[in-house]
């Protein structure tokens, strides 16, 4: 059937499979393009976000620790207390931190409310602490920070480790995710080019032949011609 159809629908049935090939590896590289950019923007606002944020959070649970050393140690009243607001200020740093967390927090909230509640219940500690050192008991103070204001620093630096490990391994998820994609769609695009180019040469190859075959008998036909043999059979030149 194929040799029968005329040069021009060869033509046009041959591009038109390499067009349809190629329509077909750019859909696919496209969706999986697409399903990486998915991944990549989910990446960043889950795993990614909650690492930052809760990074910041414990960044600021230990200069309010700091600061609360430095108010005992402060020589004066005014510089007291701009401990004291410097403190208010990380504090309010924290808690906006926790507000983006529970919004993009994928795992169990429990751990959220853990470590919220922790920092919560260290505030009341911390201004019993001060109450101490304003009344002049420092050294019941220092014994009271030392004891349960470290016991309590140390329950919220466990509960933010255990958010700081799930959103390292939901990180690590993701990236698996996305290199398992890419190295599908890497392999599948690859796959459907070798299809192309196959089926570019094949149509090459047929096409090939379909022009020179008549052609060669063409100019076998001449040549028995021109030899004197007038009894040659007729070639059907027509255009096929």
């Amino acid at each position: 059937m194929f040799r029968n159809m005329k040069l021009s629908s060869k033509l046009t049935l041959g591009f038109g499979l390499v067009l349809v090939v190629s329509a077909v590896v750019i859909l696919i590289g496209t969706t999986y393009m697409n399903q990486i950019a998915a991944a990549t923007k989910d990446m960043f606002d889950h795993p990614y976000t909650v690492h930052t944020e809760i990074l910041r959070a414990q960044r600021n649970i230990v200069g309010i620790d700091r600061h609360m050393k430095d108010v005992a140690l402060a020589d004066d009243k005014d510089a007291e207390q701009r401990y004291l607001d410097r403190i208010d200020e990380l504090e309010e740093v924290v808690f906006e931190a926790f507000n983006v967390l529970y919004d993009r927090f994928t795992g169990d909230v429990v751990l959220l409310d853990n470590a919220l509640q922790a920092i919560q219940d260290w505030r009341p500690i911390r201004e019993e602490i001060l109450q101490l050192q304003t009344a002049g008991l420092n050294m019941q103070a220092a014994v009271m920070r030392r004891g349960a204001g470290t016991a309590q620093v140390e329950l919220i630096e466990d509960s933010i480790q255990k958010i700081v490990d799930f959103s390292k391994d939901n990180a690590q998820r993701f990236n698996n995710n996305a290199q398992k994609d890419a190295g599908f769609a890497r392999s599948l695009i690859l796959a459907l080019f070798a299809v192309m180019a196959a089926v570019g040469i094949l149509v090459a190859v047929v096409i090939t032949r379909g022009i020179t075959g008549p052609v060669s008998r063409l100019l076998s036909f001449t040549q028995e011609i021109a030899g004197g043999n007038l009894a040659v059979a007729a070639v059907d030149y027509q255009s096929r």
